[in-house]
């Protein structure tokens, strides 16, 4: 994100308002400053100094209370899993659940994994800090998937860079969103989480979630689609 700070300065020619007007905002020429001419004779100048904000970086403090939140809403489901920080980065946070159901809530290709993360991604944001965002993994799944397809990019470059030809990668090693921290953001379909509701739609959607995964204990399976999870 950008702030804008901006100033008026007179002077006898305009390249004078201009050195003022970089004085008033206690910058140098090399700083990213927009002039605007308002007159020449004399001269005055509007002159805005945009400047980027520093990245936001989650504190230990705030990473904690992610994962207790976490912790907190894994222990109503009716599954033998409990979340671990497993550590964070820029804004964001990692947190594995682990335990003798950690599995069940993989699903077939991580589909049950990442509509956990989404649903996370649109609360945590709202009990924590609007700038912090979950990357969740489930008995290691993202980490053994990441690695795999790291290993299998690093192998196709190699042949590539040996055979002197281009490759296209199969479609399983297309790294997905949600296979990077990137993935912590990435939007759903519009179907998949009613919007600018509040929170109280929320907690219906978890609530056919923990349904789903309850049903799915019983038949040692998953299947929790988006259209179960929205409904």
């Amino acid at each position: 994100m950008e702030t804008m700070t901006t100033v008026e300065a007179t002077g006898n020619t305009v390249e004078e308002a201009k050195s003022r007007a970089l004085g008033m905002l206690g910058v140098g020429r090399n700083a990213q400053v927009e002039f605007e001419v308002l007159e020449e004779s004399p001269a005055r100048v509007r002159a805005t100094l945009i400047e980027e904000e520093p990245p936001y970086i989650v504190t230990p403090q705030i990473a904690r209370k992610v994962a207790d939140y976490i912790s907190h809403f894994v222990r109503r489901l009716p599954l033998q899993v409990q979340a671990v920080l497993r550590g964070s980065h820029g804004r964001y946070v990692e947190v594995e659940l682990v335990g003798r159901d950690a599995n069940v809530l993989v699903g077939k290709n991580g589909e049950v994994l990442n509509q956990m993360q989404f649903l996370l991604n649109n609360i945590v944001p709202r009990v924590t800090e609007p700038q912090v965002r979950v990357v969740l993994d489930s008995a290691g799944w993202r980490r053994r998937r990441t690695e795999r397809l790291r290993n299998q990019v690093i192998a196709i470059a190699n042949e590539v860079k040996a055979r002197g030809e281009e490759a296209v990668l199969p479609p399983d090693a297309s790294p997905r969103a949600t296979d990077c921290a990137s993935g912590a953001e990435r939007r759903p379909r519009g179907d998949d989480l009613q919007r600018g509701r509040g929170a109280e739609p929320l907690c219906g959607h978890l609530t056919a979630w923990v349904s789903c995964s309850a049903y799915a204990l019983s038949r040692r399976t998953v299947s929790c689609t988006s259209a179960s999870v929205a409904r």
